[in-house]
């Protein structure tokens, strides 16, 4: 509508394989009794980690119901900061920096995971690998409200106003925290 010439769609090229051997959950180290939240991808700035840890930090009932799994390399810098960022908040028992991990235990990861955080501000690609897996594996999933993410249909996942992430962020998490059908219904209308 807005280009006189020629486009094309070219889907993005990325298999998953939802039927390889996964690790249970109980061998795993992720408490059974906490909400297991996952982000995967190259940690940066424009992924918002930080924000999520601040969340958690700030809501101290909602820390201890979630156990949040960082997976994906992550330069010196940015490491320290979050884990000083971890400290600070006395949030060690409750989030884990996995590092490089995998593709084995991001698959097994993908699997138990009860929540899928994929934000990003600014969003700088017209197409997320981790986007298309999460929703690929049936999982409710937090985006952001700008580029591609924001063109995921409501009914898939919630999303994160980019001017209002701390107070989003806490909202979203706590609704999905509390609430399991709501986990599973948008789990369930993302991989349809």
């Amino acid at each position: 509508q807005l280009f006189p010439g020629p486009v094309e769609n070219i889907p993005l090229a990325y298999p998953v394989n939802r039927n390889g051997v996964s690790t249970p959950r109980d061998q795993l180290s992720i408490p059974p009794d906490r909400t297991f939240l996952l982000t995967v991808g190259n940690i940066n700035r424009n992924k918002r980690v930080d924000k999520v840890i601040e969340c958690l930090a700030a809501n101290r009932e909602l820390a201890a119901k979630v156990f949040y799994m960082v997976c994906g390399h992550a330069n010196p810098e940015t490491k320290d900061r979050l884990n000083a960022l971890i400290r600070q908040a006395g949030l060690q028992d409750g989030i884990r920096l996995n590092g490089r991990t995998s593709e084995n235990d991001l698959r097994s990861y993908f699997t138990v995971a009860d929540v899928c955080i994929n934000l990003r501000n600014p969003a700088m690609e017209g197409g997320s690998a981790s986007l298309v897996e999460m929703m690929l594996h049936g999982k409710a999933g937090i985006v952001s409200d700008t580029g591609v993410y924001a063109e995921v249909p409501d009914s898939c996942v919630r999303k994160i106003r980019p001017d209002h992430e701390k107070e989003d962020i806490t909202c979203v998490l706590s609704d999905l925290v509390s609430d399991p059908q709501l986990r599973e219904r948008l789990g369930g209308n993302a991989l349809s």
